[in-house]
């Protein structure tokens, strides 16, 4: 979770206390964040520190132990306004079911050609 939210705490859109909160509340990677197996999503009330609205995405090549086995992809959707989060929710659902683009992404080299690789099949 770190490594995801340090993009958005270095573009001041997260303050340090929103991610302690998050780690608290999650300090292993519970069934109720996912989506549909494949997604992380961790999430905290943006009471905790939110400054507006962001978006951080990490494929971890090793994957994340999970009681739904490895996940290789986290996502921070963060914002001010809770309308805002529910366009990128709707395209992360259908992402999630996409398991293979999923690995794929985790097994690129670097962040940008698996970012790239997820714009071109999208």
């Amino acid at each position: 979770m770190i490594q995801a939210a340090t993009p958005l705490l270095k573009g001041n859109i997260i303050k340090p206390r929103y991610l302690e909160a998050m780690l608290q509340r999650y300090p292993r990677m519970h069934v109720s964040i996912f989506l549909r197996e494949t997604i992380a999503l961790p999430h905290e009330s943006s009471h905790h520190g939110v400054n507006g609205v962001g978006f951080s995405l990490l494929f971890i090549k090793e994957g994340i132990k999970t009681e739904l086995g490895l996940v290789h992809c986290l996502v921070l959707i963060v914002s001010d306004d809770a309308f805002k989060q529910l366009e990128p929710l709707k395209c992360l659902v259908e992402l999630a079911e996409n398991k293979t683009l999923l690995k794929a992404c985790a097994n690129e080299n670097s962040a940008g050609k698996a970012y790239q690789r997820l714009l071109n099949e999208i």
